[in-house]
């Protein structure tokens, strides 16, 4: 009898196998194709309720995963995936809520609110000077509202990227009857220094007062991105 039923049995295991396989299989493909990031930047604030604020707030944005703000050191970590929101609308979600943010700023009618509370903080983000920025974690360069990437074709060269004492930007193109501006940023968006650009034209830049680290240097003609480059300056 045993005989006769072990076919049957076999069949079954063999079944069970091959479906543990395919779950095992699509398990893996769901892994390899979910794509969670996760950002850090400054949200100003000073008590458990703006932390309760920041991340309710977080917790009902789209494409967020989870969300903590660090009152101890002002950051807000966030994980989130990627093909749903950015470091641009989570930034701007947080800012909403009248929580300055390391690229911008609460609207002043948000942060009125806060006024008079046990949340109202020192404003001390200079905006000024936070103009630009590259999230690493992310790939991501963040620009303020009403600055773009140029449509024109404008080529920049600007070598060596690994710079001692100076750096050296030619440029070409058809909108160069502008003035064209070459702007290095530190890596948390603080700006250095401004250089005008000659165009078609061998523009030397002294680099050799510059504290040894990454920069951004970024070629703007008028509101509209040109080029923007990392560079490394080492003495």
């Amino acid at each position: 009898m045993f005989g006769q039923f072990q076919p049957e049995i076999m069949m079954k295991r063999t079944f069970y196998t091959i479906t543990l396989a395919m779950f095992i299989g699509l398990g893996t493909l769901m892994a390899q194709s979910h794509s969670n990031m996760v950002i850090q930047f400054q949200t100003l604030g000073n008590c458990a309720i703006c932390k309760i604020r920041i991340e309710a707030k977080l917790a009902l944005t789209e494409g967020v995963i989870a969300a903590d703000w660090d009152y101890n050191n002002d950051v807000t970590t966030v994980e989130y995936d990627e093909e749903v929101t950015d470091a641009f609308q989570i930034m701007h979600a947080v800012a909403d809520t009248g929580h300055d943010t390391e690229w911008y700023a609460a609207p002043d009618s948000m942060y009125a609110l806060l006024i008079g509370s046990c949340c109202e903080y020192e404003r001390t983000i200079n905006y000024s000077n936070v103009q630009i920025g590259y999230l690493s974690l992310m790939g991501l360069w963040v620009y303020p509202v009403g600055i773009t990437e140029i449509r024109e074709p404008v080529s920049v060269s600007l070598y060596p990227t690994i710079a001692s004492d100076a750096i050296s930007v030619e440029l070409k193109g058809s909108m160069l009857d502008q003035n064209a501006l070459l702007t290095i940023y530190s890596m948390k968006g603080t700006k250095m220094c401004e250089h005008n650009l000659a165009a078609s034209e061998g523009n030397r830049i002294d680099v050799s007062s510059m504290a040894n680290g990454q920069y951004l240097a970024v070629v703007s003609i008028g509101s509209e991105i040109c080029s923007r480059t990392k560079i490394i300056i080492t003495h």
